[in-house]
């Protein structure tokens, strides 16, 4: 242990902090207990992000099994993967529930029978269009893009849109399988009518926020992308009118990314490397105050300083 800029390095394991991609921490587990009893639930609200047909699933991974299971694919086919940046990076919640019906490829083939699209961590694809010629079924991701596009429509072009709400939310579980082509659908998910409610009632607490929960995610981004210069980073996306970032994407040259990930997980922030371009990625979200950015680039600063050998 030791102090740097008044903040404490490598601190015993009881006393590390907890920062997370998601919004929730442990404050919210008595509040969001209470918001689960709520009533008076306006179906307006929810219609008008997830759409006039969804169903809640107990996370995005399985909102994604049941949008794939109902085509009838066979274990010989593909799905063709498209993200907003086309690097080759794609999260295991993604290839996982692939992986159970068949393959996937980053690449258009005559195997090819259905285009998955994830608009990554809220920055949306603009060029959905060109894929629509295929005249394939689509399935939208937008797990950590609920906030983004809306002008573009993103969400609304494939049979499918997929939305994960602690990506958003501060909450613990739930998914989002939004149906944009009733005819596709065979066979609904089904969650206890108690979980459903619970799950109804979050998110519609949640999106009452909607409005102050975008101003701050992008009030932060901006923030980052002025503190990231400070120690030699820069961006990865180039801020987009109606895109609403769900993490902070960021180039750092000469650092070790893999080394940074095992230092700052070591001391409570969730990030990782976005492998394929030496990008790294921290969390982004409403819940953040600039305190906790600055925690965040000074700790980037010391194992820049001492670590990084």
């Amino acid at each position: 242990m030791e102090l740097y800029k008044g903040y404490v390095i490598d601190p015993e394991k009881f006393r590390i902090p907890s920062y997370c991609l998601s919004p929730f921490n442990t404050s919210f587990i008595e509040s969001n207990r209470r918001i689960v009893y709520e009533q008076n639930i306006n179906s307006q609200l929810l219609n008008k992000f997830f759409g006039n047909r969804h169903y809640f699933t107990r996370s995005g991974k399985e909102s994604i099994f049941h949008a794939l299971s109902q085509y009838k694919l066979k274990p010989s086919d593909e799905i063709l993967i498209v993200t907003t940046t086309q690097n080759k990076y794609i999260s295991n919640c993604v290839t996982s529930q692939i992986e159970r019906i068949c393959r996937w490829s980053r690449t258009l083939s005559s195997s090819t029978k259905l285009i998955f699209i994830n608009h990554e961590f809220g920055h949306t694809c603009t060029d959905i269009e060109n894929y629509k010629k295929y005249d394939l079924p689509i399935i939208e991701d937008m797990a950590y893009s609920l906030f983004s596009g809306r002008n573009a429509s993103a969400g609304g072009h494939g049979d499918f849109t997929i939305y994960s709400l602690p990506k958003m939310f501060p909450v613990q579980m739930g998914g989002v399988l939004r149906v944009n082509n009733s005819a596709i659908l065979k066979k609904s998910p089904l969650l206890e009518d108690m979980t459903v409610n619970a799950l109804r009632s979050l998110a519609y607490h949640y999106l009452l926020e909607a409005d102050a929960n975008i101003t701050a995610r992008l009030k932060n981004d901006k923030y980052f992308r002025k503190s990231i210069g400070t120690i030699g980073g820069y961006p990865r996306f180039e801020s987009t009118l109606g895109d609403v970032p769900g993490i902070f994407l960021f180039n750092l040259p000469q650092v070790d990314l893999d080394e940074l990930k095992i230092f700052l997980q070591s001391n409570g922030i969730e990030s990782s490397v976005f492998y394929g371009e030496d990008c790294f990625y921290l969390p982004l979200h409403q819940m953040l105050k600039y305190s906790d950015i600055d925690f965040f680039i000074s700790l980037i600063e010391y194992f820049k300083e001492y670590k990084n050998q």
